[in-house]
């Protein structure tokens, strides 16, 4: 292990997790676009369909391709801690995704106290943010 290698910081991380929100945002609208074409579906369904897409984009981004939009903007990926070359379970991507939802800002207080740079929520799913 390269013990020069430097980690995503706070920084770096909040910006992703914005661009995140604001790809969110815009396909949220999208859907709702779409959605009044079908002026008949149940709007449990609509809910449903956004609320999906919402709480699933996170972890399945981050365990099929190894990052959100947000981390592949700012050149980084989500990895097992003990084998940075391998993306996590979509397991653990949800449940780092709960945990970083559920903590809000109060998972990043562990950052600048962790060599790789770890929060609170990567401790939880055995992850670590890598630059790529």
């Amino acid at each position: 292990m390269n013990s020069n290698k430097t980690y995503p910081g706070i920084r770096e991380r909040t910006e992703a997790f914005f661009i995140d929100g604001i790809l969110e945002i815009i396909v949220l609208i999208a859907i709702a676009k779409i959605l009044q074409f079908f002026p008949t579906a149940d709007e449990s369904y609509r809910i449903l369909l956004c609320l999906s897409f919402v709480g699933l984009y996170d972890p399945i981004a981050t365990s099929f391709f190894g990052c959100t939009v947000g981390q592949y903007i700012k050149k980084m990926h989500v990895r097992q801690v003990h084998n940075e070359n391998a993306k996590i379970l979509f397991i653990l991507a949800i449940v780092r995704f709960v945990l970083k939802i559920s903590l809000g800002s109060i998972s990043y207080f562990t950052i600048p106290r962790d060599k790789k740079n770890r929060a609170i929520h990567d401790y939880c799913a055995g992850s670590v943010v890598v630059f790529r």
